[in-house]
């Protein structure tokens, strides 16, 4: 559970970014008292516990029978094939009206849970700002979608990005392929060049202030991927899949279950690189030894012709 917790807090991270206030009932203010929102989240569950509350989240480590890819207004962001996990949505939200989607398989009943993050004095929680359920389905076409409206005072670049129909969907495949080999070699030497060549310019099309706080966490966690990437597997670049949309491209690849792992039995892990990481008494707990961890998805978005890193690659 540990690389499970490494990795959502890492999603929180990014779910940390946008700014704004959500108008319940068009009288927010009534119950607000200055509240400041600090993100838009997904809660991703199959058990329905608190699925009616209006500020309960709960989210069951599952395995939910099938493969989901999420989009967010026409935009694959994520993949998963278990639910107990909350993703943030920031950076592909737009203030206004929003669509999300999930579209895939699963024997399990989804209750997914749109919230706003909110500190009122010295406490924070999350308040709903929408929900809906997909049922189950073994048609992997099968989707559900939900609108929510969110004000953010952040425009994110995401919507002035290349649109992806006009072009060819197999060079885009042949480019990016050649990207995640090269930032799989950075990865396996832990160069931070060829992280920054595809990484560091989309810290200025996230927000507005380059220099923020929010950048050198960033930095910060990439360095400790970097530092902890002891080996590498082999990179075979015919298992990438690719999901297209509007303005990004999701690339993933589907892994063995492990015969130890910290998913959840009978759930193959999702996402790119396989590596090991060591943490000798470290502050995330004291670990001896060396366990398996695979990396998340990477979402790529096109901007003037050059191809960048967009989501939570690592």
């Amino acid at each position: 559970m540990q690389l499970m917790v490494k990795l959502t807090a890492y999603l929180v991270v990014f779910g940390a970014v946008a700014y704004g206030a959500w108008d319940l009932f068009n009288d927010w203010d009534l119950f607000n008292d200055k509240a400041e929102s600090q993100g838009c989240v997904l809660s991703i569950d199959v058990g329905g516990k608190n699925f009616d509350s209006d500020d309960g989240f709960s989210a069951t480590a599952s395995d939910i029978g099938g493969t989901i890819v999420l989009f967010v207004n026409d935009n694959p962001m994520s993949i998963f094939n278990r639910s107990g996990m909350m993703l943030g949505l920031d950076g592909y939200i737009k203030n206004g009206i929003n669509t999300i989607e999930v579209r895939g398989t699963n024997k399990e009943t989804l209750f997914l849970k749109i919230g706003m993050h909110t500190i009122k004095g010295d406490e924070g929680y999350y308040r709903s700002i929408g929900r809906f359920k997909k049922e189950t389905s073994s048609d992997p076409s099968s989707s559900n979608k939900s609108e929510f409206k969110y004000d953010c005072d952040i425009d994110y670049k995401i919507f002035q990005a290349d649109e992806i129909a006009s072009k060819d969907e197999e060079a885009i495949k042949v480019q990016l392929r050649e990207i995640i080999k090269d930032l799989h070699r950075s990865f396996a030497e832990r160069d931070r060049q060829s992280f920054d060549k595809y990484y560091s310019d989309t810290y200025e099309l996230w927000e507005k202030d380059s220099d923020s706080e929010f950048r050198k966490q960033m930095d910060g966690f990439l360095d400790v991927f970097l530092r902890d990437a002891r080996e590498i597997d082999p990179l075979p670049l015919d298992e990438i899949q690719f999901v297209f949309g509007k303005t990004s491209v999701l690339a993933y690849r589907v892994f063995p279950a492990p015969k130890e792992s910290d998913f959840q039995p009978n759930t193959v892990p999702i996402g790119m690189f396989k590596y090991t990481m060591e943490y000798p008494d470290s502050s995330l707990g004291s670990f001896k030894d060396v366990y398996s961890a695979i990396s998340s998805p990477i979402v790529f978005v096109c901007f003037d012709g050059q191809w960048r890193l967009w989501s939570n690659a690592f």
